[in-house]
């Protein structure tokens, strides 16, 4: 492909970009800005004219900006859906309708970070529905309380988890 000269503006700041297609500059002007800390999946509208025909209208492309996921207190991040923890049917734990999607509920079972994947999100900015995004809320779960409600009487089942009872409470297996 030619490379083109584009100007990529999302109504905050106007750059000049050098790429492929519309697309892939509105790309580059996302990838190359600050979109500030968020936990949760945006969406910037970025406009892009083609410099070699600045008569045209500039098009609107849709770019996504996902969060960073939160590192894990303790190694890598094993998000499970257990019913105890996330709810829903048993048959179907963490999953709830949404419009013409779901929103999908697992846990870190390591560190209790929570993510939401919500399958028919929409874009505030522009109403747009049946985006995806995925959501890192703050507060952790409280791994400990849900290991002593759900598996108190039987800590065998927490193995699958990789958790074990000790002594001095539960521990990572």
């Amino acid at each position: 492909m030619i490379n083109r000269t584009y100007i990529a503006d999302d109504g905050n700041a106007e750059i000049e970009v050098i790429a492929s297609s519309a697309a892939e500059a509105a790309q580059e002007y996302v990838d190359g800005g600050d979109w500030g800390a968020t936990t949760k999946t945006t969406w910037v509208q970025v406009y892009v004219t083609d410099v070699s025909r600045p008569d045209e209208h500039p098009t609107r492309h849709r770019v996504t900006v996902d969060p960073d996921e939160p590192d894990c207190d303790k190694s890598e991040h094993d998000y499970r859906a257990p019913h105890s923890l996330v709810g829903g049917i048993e048959e179907n734990p963490g999953v709830s309708g949404h419009g013409g999607g779901v929103v999908c509920s697992e846990v870190c079972v390591v560190c209790g970070q929570r993510r939401l994947t919500d399958t028919w999100a929409q874009c505030r900015e522009t109403g747009e529905q049946g985006l995806e995004s995925v959501e890192y809320p703050e507060e952790r779960e409280d791994l400990e309380g849900w290991l002593d409600h759900a598996f108190g009487d039987w800590p065998e089942g927490a193995e699958e988890f990789g958790w074990v009872r000790a002594d001095d409470g539960w521990v990572r297996s």
